[in-house]
This record gives C-alpha cells, structure tokens and sequence, in this order.
C-alpha cells in the first residue's frame, strides 16, 4: 500500500519544495502544473500539464489526473492546493477585468473545483487537504485587493470543507515570505503599484526569506502529526520574526 500526494503547482517554488519533501517521505507524487519540470524528475513523481486557471477544461482535465492512479493500492490521498498567482498588483481600477478574472480563478475557483472533484473521486479514501493561502488574507496591502480577496476566500473555504466533512483533515497555510519567482516579482513593482516594494527588497538584502525546501519539510510535519485541528490557519515562521 502506498502513500498519494496530488499537488498543484509542484514543478517550482513552495510546490517544488513541497514535492521533494514528499517524495523524501516516499509517497509517490501526482503535480500538475501549467508546464512540466523536465528537469525535476523521479521515479515517484508523475507529471501533467494543467492549467488551473482554465475553468471551462479543468474538470476534465483533473479527472484525467485522478484517473491514472490505483484506487485500491493506497492507504492515504493528500491534496495540495498550493498553485497561486500574485496577478496583477495595482489598484482595483488599473487592474484588467481579464486579470482579475484569471487570478479568481487560480487562487479560489480553480481550489474549490479540485477539491469538490477529489472529494468525490476518493469518496472511500482517508484523505487530507492542505491549503496554501497567505498572510494577505487577514491583512490589506495596497495594490493586493484582488490577491488578498482570493486568499481570504481560501480560507473560508478551508474552514467550510472542514465543518462540511468532518472525517477529512483540512490545513490551511500562511507560508510566510518564501524565496520563489512571486517574492522576485513583487521586487519588480514601481513603489506606485505597491507601495512597500521597498519593504521586500529590503528582506531579500536582509536574507530573511524562507527556503522552499524548509517550508515544505515544516508543512510535511504539521499535517503529518496532526496536530492542528481541522480547518486551522497555521503560520510559518521566517526569518522576519
């Protein structure tokens, strides 16, 4: 019997660091991703090309995942929901009607499809459901409104899935600053679009951003000794504090 993980986004950032981890741990590993890693290969790891944020084909796309693995050859299945996008980072009336709509879909419709799909998929499965939000859930940035919105929306939903489906084990995670390609486009931004650019140079200069391959070791351990109650919000340390 074998140990599933199915992940979105697991071919870079906190998704790759997230993989490796449950790779170490032996679980065989599922990502899907809008592009594959050809770089990143093991034997335990299978990817496929998904793009979260196309809605009209996702359902499809996701059974074709779920489809490829053996339902009687594993005693646990793990979802991670960690794709994300920063997406536009402006105030609301800069911000396109088309890229609001595309990060709605990645960070908030796209979950909730993949996890409404899998709850029914692996109905007789024991199951766990990790979420990975952020911290501008719970506080407004300037040029976030959309962003924070999405991840806010994750959250409630953790929360929900958890009331809903008791037998399920629901986390939701607020990584804090990671080193990935989203910290190196937020560095991008004018001090126009986002006021506390300065701010987040100034962690990159200060050295105080989480390594991926630490966040996902610390994310393997909470939900591996459960010790967190369904639907919680758990916050990971950086080096800010």
């Amino acid at each position: 019997m074998s140990k599933i993980l199915i992940i979105s986004g697991g071919n870079k950032g906190i998704g790759k660091g997230l993989t490796t981890i449950y790779l170490e741990k032996g679980y065989i590993v599922y990502s899907f991703s809008r592009s594959i890693n050809s770089e990143f290969v093991h034997d335990n790891l299978v990817q496929f090309k998904v793009d979260v944020s196309n809605i009209d084909e996702l359902e499809v796309n996701i059974l074709d995942v779920f489809s490829t693995i053996d339902l009687n050859q594993n005693e646990e299945i793990t979802l991670i929901n960690n794709a994300g996008t920063l997406g536009c980072v402006n105030q609301l009336t800069q911000i396109s009607v088309e890229d609001i709509q595309n990060t709605l879909n990645t960070n908030l419709l796209g979950p909730i499809i993949i996890t409404k799909l899998f709850l029914n998929y692996f109905n007789s499965q024991k199951k766990k459901i990790i979420n990975v939000s952020s911290g501008a859930a719970s506080k407004e940035f300037y040029g976030w409104s959309v962003y924070g919105t999405t991840k806010a929306g994750l959250d409630f939903f953790s929360k929900s899935i958890a009331f809903e489906y008791p037998e399920v084990k629901v986390l939701n995670i607020y990584p804090g600053v990671v080193d990935t390609d989203m910290q190196q486009e937020i560095r991008s931004k004018s001090t126009l679009e986002f006021k506390l650019v300065d701010q987040f140079i100034d962690y990159k200069k200060k050295n105080v951003l989480n390594d991926i391959y630490v966040v996902g070791k610390k994310i393997f351990e909470l939900s591996d000794e459960g010790a967190f109650y369904s639907g919680e919000i758990i916050r990971i340390k950086d080096n800010r504090e």
